[in-house]
C-alpha cells in the first residue's frame, strides 16, 4: 500500500441478527434512525430508546432482505439490546437471535478506501453495506476522514484479513488514537460518554442519529418536544486536562465552587496530559472547571456536525 493504512481489532458488544415478516416495520418503531424504505445493502446508524427518550444503546442496522436484518453495536451488549427489543414483540412476526464469536475490524487512514476494495471488491457508500459469506463492511463513525468497519462472523476469517492488511504494510493501532480521534471528530460513544440518563439533543444526535421525520418510534415523542420547543439543559462536550488522568467517572466545579456542575465520563491519555468527554450543565458553562484539583478546559461540543 503507498498511502497509509491504520487498523484497530476488537469484539463488538453486541451482534444481532432479525428475521420475520414483520421485522423491518417492528424495527423501524424501536429504532431512531430511518427504516421506513428498507432494501438489501442499506445501512443506517441509530440509537435504542426508551420512552422517556433516554438513550438505551447504539449501533447499525443492516438489512440483508426484507425479512432478515443484522444489528451490529460497538459499545451496546447484546443480550441486553435483545432482552430490550424483545419486551415490545407484542403479536410480530419477528425472532432474535444473538450472533457469538464475530471480531471487528476498524480501517482508517489515506489508503483505507483501497484496502476496503482489495478485500470486498469495492468500496461501501454511505448509509450501504458490502457482504461476503462471513463479513459485512460499511463505513464508520470515529473519524472525519473515510473509514469503515469490517464485522467478521468467522474469528478464522478476522484473523487472515488481518494477515492480509498487514502484509500490504497496514498497521495495528491502540485503542486509545482511535478514541482521541472519534473525540476530535465529535462522535459520542454509547454507553460510556452517553448514556441510560441522557437524551439525543445533549450530544447533537437529533437529525444525524435521530431521524425527525419519518413518524412514530419509542421514544419520539419526548425527542421531538424538546427539539422542537424546548432547549437542552445540559450538554457533552470534550474536554482536556494537563495532569494525569483523572478517576471516572469525575465530578466538575467551577473554581472556588463545591457543587457540581458537570461529570467527566471518559478520558484517553496524551502526550500532554489527556482528552475525554463530560457531560456539563448548559447554564453553568465556563471556559474551564476543576475535577480532582486538575484545571479542565473545554475543547468542543460532541457532535458529528460540531
Amino acid at each position: 500500500m503507498k498511502a497509509s493504512v491504520k487498523f484497530h481489532q476488537t469484539v463488538p458488544a453486541g451482534h444481532l441478527r432479525l428475521r420475520g415478516e414483520d421485522v423491518a416495520t417492528f424495527l423501524n418503531s424501536q429504532f431512531s434512525g430511518d427504516l421506513r424504505n428498507p432494501e438489501r445493502g442499506l445501512c443506517s446508524y441509530g440509537l435504542w430508546l426508551n420512552a422517556k427518550g433516554k438513550v438505551q444503546g447504539d449501533g447499525w442496522v443492516l438489512c440483508r432482505d426484507a425479512e432478515l436484518f443484522d444489528v451490529v453495536s460497538v459499545g451496546t451488549d447484546g443480550a441486553i439490546l435483545q432482552e430490550k427489543l424483545e419486551k415490545h414483540i407484542i403479536a410480530d412476526d419477528v425472532a432474535i437471535e444473538v450472533i457469538e464469536g464475530t471480531s471487528s475490524l476498524l480501517l482508517q487512514g489515506e489508503a483505507a478506501g483501497n484496502a476496503v476494495e482489495g478485500l470486498f471488491g469495492e468500496i461501501p457508500e454511505t448509509g450501504r453495506f458490502l457482504e461476503t459469506e462471513t463479513a459485512c463492511c460499511f463505513p464508520g463513525r470515529h473519524a472525519r476522514a473515510a473509514h469503515y468497519h469490517i464485522c467478521y462472523t468467522d474469528a478464522s476469517a478476522a484473523g487472515e484479513a488481518v494477515a492480509e492488511l498487514q502484509a500490504a504494510g497496514a498497521e495495528p493501532v491502540d485503542l486509545a488514537a482511535i478514541e482521541l480521534e472519534r473525540i476530535t471528530a465529535g462522535y459520542p460513544a454509547v454507553p460510556i460518554e452517553l448514556g441510560v440518563t441522557d437524551l439525543p439533543g445533549e450530544a447533537g444526535l437529533v437529525g444525524e442519529a435521530v431521524c425527525t421525520t419519518k413518524g412514530c418510534f419509542l421514544g419520539q415523542e419526548s425527542i421531538l418536544r424538546l427539539h422542537n420547543l424546548g432547549r437542552a439543559r445540559r450538554g457533552l462536550y470534550a474536554v482536556s486536562g494537563a495532569g494525569a488522568v483523572p478517576s471516572l467517572p469525575g465530578s466538575l466545579a467551577i473554581a472556588g465552587e463545591e457543587r457540581s456542575v458537570g461529570e467527566l465520563r471518559s478520558a484517553f491519555e496524551t502526550d500532554s496530559g489527556w482528552t475525554g468527554v463530560a457531560m456539563l450543565k448548559l447554564d453553568r458553562m465556563e471556559e474551564a472547571f476543576h475535577c480532582e484539583d486538575q484545571l479542565i478546559k473545554v475543547a468542543h461540543a460532541m457532535g458529528a456536525g460540531q
